[in-house]
């Protein structure tokens, strides 16, 4: 798949904030911080920092009181992935160039998971393509899930990582249109990497869908249920979750 390539212009961070997907703009900036940057840290810093880890997992269990470590570990992951994915898939999307993961910085929320992303204004690859960015996306989480792999397996992580590269994929098809983001996101997920996985995007009650390959373990949580694009819920029950979450 081609993404023609544009002039970046100085700051191209900026116009991938603009776009929307269900009333949700990716929370980016650029670096250097301009401001107060507190709560910000390199995006390898947990996978380099055991105490780091440590503490990004207390918060976590705090909220999630008697989950098991292996659901706070896979939120660490999936909220990195995410985010950083997003932001990825964005700039491929809006201007036909990837930025430099291995110098991006995360902002961590006060439940340990990832939130924002700051990406540098200079170094973007360009032109770039999704074999770059699945590459891209290998480097960078690989030293991720192997730290955290002492907690949970590390063949369920890269399913997560999966996982969330599709649900990336999807909120980019919300914000950027259905046939250049599925085709995006179905290239990486067929790259030759550990997050290997089918694409399966289709549109469902008019919102874009793929079913996880994975569980995250959140139904594990006192009064959670299974969500509703678990791969462990049969059919009826995925389809009476979906009109629950549509009605609530």
């Amino acid at each position: 798949m081609a993404i023609a390539p544009s002039a970046l212009p100085a700051d191209p961070v900026a116009p991938l904030t603009v776009a929307r997907h269900n009333d949700f703009a990716l929370p980016l900036r650029a670096l250097p911080h301009t401001d107060e940057a507190a709560g910000w840290r390199p995006g390898d810093a947990c996978a380099r920092d055991a105490a780091l880890r440590e503490e990004l997992l207390g918060r976590a269990a705090q909220v999630a009181a008697g989950a098991p470590v292996a659901m706070s570990v896979t939120g660490l992951v999936e909220s990195h992935t995410w985010y950083v994915t997003a932001a990825a898939m964005s700039a491929l999307l809006v201007h036909g160039a990837l930025p430099p993961l291995d110098r991006l910085e995360v902002h961590d929320s006060a439940f340990g998971y990832v939130d924002g992303v700051a990406l540098p204004c200079d170094g973007w690859t360009c032109p770039a393509d999704p074999a770059a960015l699945a590459q891209a996306l290998h480097l960078h989480l690989e030293p991720l899930v192997e730290a955290l792999s002492e907690h949970r397996a590390r063949r369920p992580l890269w399913r997560s990582v999966g996982d969330r590269i599709g649900q990336a994929a999807n909120w980019c098809a919300g914000a950027y249109g259905h046939d250049r983001a599925w085709a995006l996101g179905g290239a990486v997920l067929d790259a030759d990497t550990p997050f290997r996985g089918p694409a399966g995007f289709e549109v469902v009650d008019g919102a874009p869908f793929r079913r996880r390959t994975g569980c995250c373990l959140t139904h594990r949580c006192a009064g959670a249920e299974l969500c509703p694009d678990c791969p462990t819920q049969v059919a009826r029950e995925r389809q009476a979750a979906r009109r629950a979450a549509r009605a609530a």
